[in-house]
């Protein structure tokens, strides 16, 4: 079989995947089972973490690190803050869940990090790509990094270098890195998600819970540090939100 054929009778099975998945949803079990453990931890070994909030006040829209959970308020402006930010809310449906995190290393390293758990609307977690170069990042490279974690198989992570130019001043460099879990299923591949999902509804007549985790910090476009400081933070961040 000529590889074009392949990829065009990959695609149709795909499309009929996705439009059965779509269109047959009234006789589907939403079940409320999902691969990850909420809240998200702020003490994990050689990190720190505070809850990320968002303020959404017009004026301000600042991104807030909490000093616990029960801070209320924006510390810049006073006006309530909440998980999500303001783009997100407009835009996902009132029952996703998010939880973010930034988490600082002793030496300074500092990550951001969240989960997206979709609710009764299964398509609130999507593809991160589009957001991102909709936003001015450029992608400079991507790769599936293996990470080894203590106590299970390592974990697959797709791992995006980024960069934003803006001319008169100095080039951005940043690094995003995601995967989705299911119940009893984790990939960082979209596709495969996607195909999971549907099959789970027609073969099951299920549709679980879905998240998706990122991290995101700054990198050293001279160096693959940042791969060594995600591997540190994901060995102890993973174990710790793993499960139902």
């Amino acid at each position: 079989m000529s590889g074009f054929l392949k990829h065009g009778l990959i695609c149709l099975l795909v499309l009929c995947a996705t439009g059965l998945f779509l269109g047959f949803g009234n006789d589907i079990t939403l079940s409320d089972k999902k691969g990850v453990h909420l809240p998200m931890p702020l003490e994990l070994r050689g990190w720190k973490g505070k809850p990320i909030s968002y303020c959404h006040d017009p004026v301000c829209y600042r991104k807030v690190p909490q000093v616990d959970r029960e801070a209320e308020g924006c510390q810049y402006c006073g006006k309530e803050v909440f998980q999500v930010n303001f783009g997100e809310k407009m835009i996902l449906s009132a029952d996703t869940e998010f939880y973010k995190t930034r988490y600082d290393r002793r030496d300074g390293v500092q990550i951001e990090s969240g989960i997206t758990l979709c609710g009764k609307d299964r398509s609130s977690i999507h593809r991160p790509e589009v957001c991102i170069t909709s936003q001015d990042w450029e992608i400079m490279y991507q790769e599936t990094v293996q990470f080894d974690i203590p106590g299970r198989e390592p974990l697959s992570v797709r791992v995006l270098d980024l960069t934003n130019k803006q001319e008169g001043k100095e080039d951005q460099h940043t690094y995003y890195a995601y995967w989705f879990v299911g119940s009893g299923r984790e990939t960082a591949d979209h596709m495969q998600r996607i195909l999971w999902m549907a099959s789970d509804r027609l073969l099951k007549g299920l549709s679980h819970r879905w998240a998706y985790v990122y991290l995101q910090g700054d990198r050293d476009p001279r160096t693959r540090e940042h791969i060594e400081q995600l591997g540190d933070l994901l060995s102890e961040l993973v174990p710790a939100v793993s499960g139902s």
